[in-house]
């Protein structure tokens, strides 16, 4: 008979004590107050703002951001629950390995503190399916070294993917041999404490997820009707233009007008985008303005949808053979052009499907030409692309950390859903959408809470925010059967053409 070999439960073998549970919301007031407290101690070093009493009885790990960058992350189990705290929030601010707090800093400090809630045993040879990167932490206790902890935002603040994420863990912890050690994933329960004057207000409830999101996005077109590329709410910097700008600006322009509202910022922004489009297609210089045929392509497809007229030019360039060996984009002309579109253009779309099954652009072209034989076919990769179990249960498989916008797109391109795997498919995908937006609490201390109000990030390790991720999220979560069909007008000129 083998020998029995004992494992130790994750409670009993965990670096630090654990929550088990959800902080109240007495709790986290506390919490508040006592870091708020000891965020204003440390500009001046008056008195020392008292006692905390009331925290939970579980370690607490405090990280300390500044202008969107981490300054100090550190735990203390040592005391009571409330001097556990205090210890490790003066820890933090005294950690000196992510560079010194400048003077200037201090008063926009912000603190969050984080207590494990849960922690499991996990396999170093299984990290991709054991971790969702940017929602689980992990921890290691080497057989003879100290335990070493990374916290869930590791992930978001370095862009790590889960093996990158045991990366880090091995050099933080010096650890080897995963065989010899004992791993843990671990979910965490987080307070996010910003300075007094910049503490953001959680929106109304009268106001859902959707008007947010379209309030975030009819935010990004200037006075002039300008739309910005997208914001990085780390540096708090709004980024003017970037790769197939117009293009993604056109989405922005089709969510807003499919959401309804901010008429007069709609009309500006489209008078904007409709005389870059038309001085991109004729080649001026225009700064954002695809190089490349097949994203110039694109770009134009995405304005059509958008209801600018660029049917001529959109005609002309799907006549070219050079834009089917770019299918992604190939697509988004038929989906633009419907029936309309070149046979032969729609033939390689299809065609691909055999190297690339993968393709919801091409299911959203086949529902505008209303070919249901493409559509059964392009179906269920984009249906079994949704994952159904953890990491990342409802994100895109089609990345090995979900992207928002891919996950968006296969919900445009099968929603409602033609049967139950499909509409479960479309449910578990939204789910995980929503989960997904900045919106009071829920934005990450790493970045301006007002700049980041209800955008969507690239995805759960990527938080600069585009101007098509969170226009997509709000197609993909409207009340309605996939793509609008073409407009009238670009009917009747196609017709004509």
């Amino acid at each position: 008979m083998s020998k029995r070999v004992h494992v130790p439960r994750a409670r009993d073998a965990f670096p630090a004590r654990l929550l088990g549970r959800g902080i109240t919301r007495r709790e986290r007031s506390l919490i508040e107050t006592r870091v708020r407290a000891l965020l204003r101690w440390q500009r001046s070093l008056g008195p020392w703002p008292g006692s905390s009493a009331g925290a939970p009885d579980a370690t607490p790990f405090v990280s300390v951001y500044a202008g969107g960058r981490l300054r100090g992350c550190c735990g203390s189990d040592e005391g009571s629950p409330g001097e556990r705290l205090s210890r490790a929030f003066l820890s933090a601010v005294e950690d000196g390995r992510y560079g010194r707090i400048a003077p200037q800093e201090r008063n926009e400090l912000v603190a969050v503190v984080s207590y494990v809630r849960v922690a499991r045993r996990i396999s170093a040879d299984r990290i991709d399916e054991e971790i969702e990167p940017g929602v689980d932490g992990i921890a290691v206790v080497p057989s003879q070294r100290a335990p070493a902890i990374l916290l869930p935002q590791v992930a978001r603040d370095g862009q790590l993917d889960a093996r990158a994420m045991l990366d880090a863990l091995a050099k933080k912890s010096g650890a080897t041999d995963w065989g010899r050690a004992a791993l843990f994933a671990f979910t965490t329960e987080d307070v996010v404490v910003r300075p007094d004057a910049s503490a953001p207000e959680s929106p109304p409830e009268s106001c859902s997820a959707a008007d947010q999101a379209a309030n975030w996005l009819a935010g990004l077109i200037s006075a002039s009707g300008q739309i910005a590329f997208g914001i990085d709410a780390r540096s708090r910097k709004v980024v003017a233009t970037g790769p197939m700008h117009h293009g993604r600006a056109a989405v922005l322009l089709r969510a807003l007008d499919c959401h309804g509202g901010h008429t007069l910022r709609v009309r500006r922004a489209h008078a904007w985008l409709a005389r870059k489009v038309a001085a991109g297609a004729r080649g001026a210089r225009v700064e954002g303005w695809p190089r490349d045929l097949g994203e110039a392509a694109g770009t134009l497809a995405l304005a059509a949808m958008a209801r600018i007229d660029v049917s001529r030019e959109l005609l002309a360039i799907a006549r070219s053979e050079a834009l089917r060996s770019s299918p992604w984009h190939a697509a988004q002309v038929v989906a633009a052009l419907g029936r309309h579109a070149p046979e032969p253009l729609w033939r390689r779309c299809v065609d691909d499907l055999a190297n690339r099954p993968w393709a919801p652009w091409t299911m959203i072209a086949a529902k505008a030409r209303g070919d249901a034989k493409t559509q059964e076919r392009a179906r269920q990769p984009l249906t079994s692309s949704i994952r159904l179990r953890p990491p990342g249960v409802g994100g895109c498989a089609a990345t090995v950390v979900p992207e928002t916008a891919l996950t968006a797109l296969v919900v445009e391109a099968l929603a409602p859903g033609v049967n139950a795997t499909e509409r479960t498919a479309v449910r578990l995908a939204r789910d995980f959408l929503g989960s997904l937006q900045f919106s009071g609490e829920r934005t990450p201390g790493s970045l301006d809470a007002d700049l980041a109000c209800g955008a969507y990030p690239g995805s759960r390790i990527v938080d600069f925010l585009r101007c098509d991720v969170t226009a997509h999220v709000l197609l993909a979560l409207a009340p309605r059967d996939g793509l609008e069909p073409p407009t009238r007008w670009l009917t009747a000129t196609c017709s004509a053409n």
